[in-house]
C-alpha cells in the first residue's frame, strides 16, 4: 500500500512536520518510508526516513532527521561504467556486492536504479522492492512545457501543483524570464525572501546584490551629474556630441535613480502592474537610448577624422538636435511591449510577486519573434557601431 503526502518548502525551511494517520492490520508485516526532494527537472534525491520490519503495536509518532547519511544512492555512483552497460538482469545480480562492500566502506542504507529500490539490511544484504520513480503526469492539472505535474497519490489523488524549471513562474508553469534575462525580477526575484523586510535576514546574493546597487547609485549619480555641468556649458557645445552626450547623462542620471527605485520595491513587495510595467519600459527605453547617443558620438567623431577641415561644427550641432528627439522618440516606440505585456503575477506556490513579461513564443509567436530581433537590433547595432 502506497500512502503519498507532499509540501513544498523553501531553502529557509529547516523543520518540516507530517502528519499521516495510518492504520495496521493483519497484513502488514512492516513500515517503510521515504521523502523525494525535487530540486528541478535533473535533480532529484531520495531519503529513507525509517525501515521498520515489524509493526508489533500503533505507532502513534516518529521523529526522523534527514540528512546525507539517509540518502539514497544512484547505482550510477555505485558501479563503474562496465557494469553499467550490462543488460538489465546481468546488472541486478551485482548489488547484494554494493550492501556488502558498504560495510567496508561507506555507510549508506538504500540504493535505487531505474526499476528498483533497494535496502541494505543490518546484516549488509540488499532487500530490492519494485518501486515506480517515473511521474505519469496530471490529466486534470496540466502544465506547460515549461513544468511537470506533481500530484499526491497514485491512484486517488487530491492535489497537485506544477514543478516549474528554473526559468518559468505561474502556477502552471505558463510565464517565462528567458525572453527579458536583464530584468532584475528575472536575475534576483528568485534569491528574495518572501515577507521578509529586513534585509539582515534577507539571503546573502540580495545584501551583496543591494550593496553593490547603492555603490553603483553613488558612483552614478556622481558622474551624471558631473557630466551633465560639463556638457551644459556653452563652451562644450560647440559640436553635436556635446549634446548627445548630455542627453545621455540625463537619460543615465533617471536610470539610476529607476535602479535605486526598483531594488526597494522588490525588497518590500510594493509592486503594482502600474510601477512593474512603466518602471521595466523606462530601463529599456532610456538604457537604449544612451547606447544609441553613445553611438552617435563615435559617428559623429569618425566624422571628423574622415573630414578633417571640411567637417562643419554648426551642421553637426543641427544634426544632433535633429537626431536626439528622432531616436529618443524611435527608441520609446519599439520600448512599448514592456507597458502592453508586463504585467504582476502573483505566484500562490512560492508565495512571489512577479513582474512578468506575458509575451511569449507560445501565445503569440510572430509578436513575439519580432520583439526578439528588435531587442536584437537595438543591442548588437550599437556594440558594432563602436566597434568599428
Amino acid at each position: 500500500t502506497y500512502l503519498t503526502s507532499f509540501y513544498r518548502f523553501h531553502e529557509e525551511i529547516l523543520n518540516l512536520t507530517f502528519f499521516l494517520e495510518l492504520t495496521f492490520d493483519g497484513s502488514h508485516s512492516g513500515l517503510i518510508s521515504f521523502i523525494q526532494l525535487l530540486k528541478d527537472f535533473k535533480h532529484v534525491d531520495y531519503y529513507l526516513l525509517n525501515f521498520i520490519t515489524q509493526v508489533n503495536e500503533p505507532l502513534s509518532e516518529m521523529n526522523v532527521i534527514v540528512d546525507q547519511k539517509n540518502r539514497c544512492r544512484s547505482i550510477n555512483e555505485l558501479l563503474d561504467k562496465t557494469i553499467l552497460s550490462q543488460p538489465y538482469l546481468r546488472r541486478v545480480k551485482y548489488y547484494q556486492q554494493i550492501c556488502l562492500k558498504n560495510k567496508l566502506i561507506e555507510k549508506f542504507q538504500c540504493f535505487y536504479d531505474e526499476q528498483l529500490m533497494c535496502l541494505c539490511d543490518k546484516t549488509n544484504h540488499a532487500y530490492c522492492f519494485n518501486i515506480n520513480l517515473t511521474y505519469s503526469g496530471c490529466p486534470w492539472n496540466k502544465c506547460s512545457e515549461r513544468g511537470i505535474c506533481i500530484k499526491d497519490h497514485e491512484l486517488c489523488p487530491k492535489n497537485s501543483f506544477c514543478l516549474c524549471n528554473s526559468c518559468s513562474y505561474g502556477s502552471v508553469c505558463q510565464f517565462s524570464t528567458e525572453g527579458y534575462i536583464l530584468s532584475l525580477d528575472a536575475i534576483i526575484g528568485s534569491h528574495i525572501k518572501p515577507m521578509i523586510r529586513n534585509l539582515y535576514y534577507q539571503t546573502t546574493t540580495i545584501q551583496i546584490t543591494f550593496l553593490i546597487i547603492i555603490i553603483l547609485f553613488i558612483i552614478g549619480m556622481i558622474l551624471n551629474i558631473l557630466s551633465i555641468g560639463t556638457f551644459n556649458n556653452r563652451t562644450t557645445q560647440e559640436v553635436g556630441s556635446a549634446f548627445y552626450l548630455l542627453t545621455s547623462a540625463f537619460l543615465g542620471l533617471l536610470t539610476i535613480i529607476l535602479l535605486m527605485c526598483k531594488i526597494i520595491l522588490l525588497l518590500y513587495d510594493k509592486q503594482n502592474n502600474a510601477s512593474c510595467s512603466l518602471i521595466e519600459f523606462s530601463f529599456k527605453w532610456f538604457l537604449t537610448s544612451c547606447e544609441w547617443l553613445n553611438s552617435c558620438v563615435a559617428i559623429e567623431r569618425c566624422s571628423a577624422l574622415l573630414y578633417k577641415t571640411h567637417f562643419s561644427r554648426s551642421k553637426s550641432r543641427y544634426i544632433s538636435k535633429c537626431l536626439i528627439p528622432s531616436i529618443i522618440i524611435l527608441l520609446g516606440l519599439i520600448s512599448l511591449p514592456e507597458i502592453f505585456f508586463r504585467q504582476m503575477i502573483i505566484d500562490e506556490q512560492d508565495k512571489r510577486n512577479w513582474c512578468v513579461f506575458t509575451l511569449n513564443n507560445d501565445s503569440r509567436p510572430k509578436i513575439f519573434k519580432c520583439y526578439i530581433a528588435s531587442n536584437l537590433f537595438l543591442f548588437f547595432v550599437p556594440i558594432i557601431i563602436n566597434l568599428v
